[in-house]
């Protein structure tokens, strides 16, 4: 089990049902009083794999093509897009940050995102 005291993890059973405009919700609300790393996770597996190619499968020269893990982690810039990171950005996160792995590798991909983050975060 991993242990995350300053992450709030939202869920959903597939897509358009919320997660991100609640995430959005609550970086409105909390934002302004603390420094919030947004964050999405996509679980690859073969139902969603042709939304979310996996990371051996993105084109070379594409960002995250020399992906020595099983996973990649990309970070958001733009808060102008319609990318839920983007939208992330544009309601008050401080960073937003999108871990695409395979189900099979779910904990080891979480682990390196948590590393990443650090102990400290808030994340959403």
């Amino acid at each position: 089990m991993i242990k995350a005291p300053t992450v709030l993890m939202i869920g959903g059973g597939r897509r358009g049902i919320g997660k991100t405009a609640l995430t959005c919700a609550l970086l409105g609300r909390f934002a302004v009083q603390h420094e919030i790393t947004a964050v999405k996770v996509t679980a690859i597996d073969q139902v969603n794999r042709t939304h979310h190619p996996g990371p051996a499968e993105t084109p070379a020269g594409a960002p995250g093509d020399a992906c020595p893990t099983p996973y990649r982690i990309t970070e958001e810039i733009d808060c102008g897009g319609d990318k839920d990171t983007a939208r992330m950005l544009a309601c008050g996160a401080a960073r937003a940050l999108w871990l695409q792995v395979p189900e099979a590798h779910l904990q080891e991909g979480i682990a390196a995102l948590l590393e990443r983050l650090g102990p400290q975060t808030i994340s959403v």
